[in-house]
């Protein structure tokens, strides 16, 4: 695995992992954002997974994984999106997957992972058009509902998640 360092130049820590042939990975330790970009493959998808215990270190409720400018996932990056999903169940947190094109998002569906894709939303009307002069409202409801998810993982307990993904299985 290639070293990693954290940029000071964010307000945020931001840890950037040296790039790996055909993919970058953009961690935001303390907002618990992942950005992905490339390809997340069998050669790759080991950066995904170690950054995991960063953010189950850094406890944050929700976990939001941009998957915009990723251009290709084979099955070994599906099962570390899992893996993923899975660290952060285990740590009382929720996933959300934004981004993710059509072709992922049904791939997404194969690995149980449809229900944390955020919603894709339509284009909002632009700034001129708006009557009002200022920009449109930004509609976060699927991090509203991943918090509620996570609110009520954390207060049914470590055993209730042991249970739902015994019950996934």
């Amino acid at each position: 695995m290639q070293s990693a360092t954290l940029s000071d130049a964010s307000p945020l820590p931001v840890l950037l992992l040296e790039p790996v042939a055909g993919m970058g990975l953009d961690l935001h330790v303390t907002a618990g954002r992942i950005v992905l970009t490339g390809e997340l493959d069998r050669a790759t998808c080991g950066h995904l997974v170690a950054a995991c215990p960063m953010l189950v270190a850094a406890t944050p409720a929700v976990w939001v994984v941009d998957l915009t400018d990723l251009t290709f996932c084979d099955a070994s990056g599906l099962r570390a999106l899992v893996a993923l999903r899975r660290a952060a169940a285990d740590a009382g947190a929720a996933v959300v997957l934004n981004g993710a094109r059509p072709l992922l998002r049904r791939l997404l569906a194969f690995v149980s992972l449809s229900d944390v894709v955020a919603p894709v939303l339509p284009a909002a009307p632009t700034p001129a058009a708006s009557s009002s002069g200022r920009p449109p409202a930004v509609h976060l409801a699927s991090l509203d509902t991943a918090r509620a998810r996570s609110s009520q993982a954390r207060s049914a307990g470590p055993a209730a998640g042991a249970d739902a993904r015994a019950a996934r299985r």
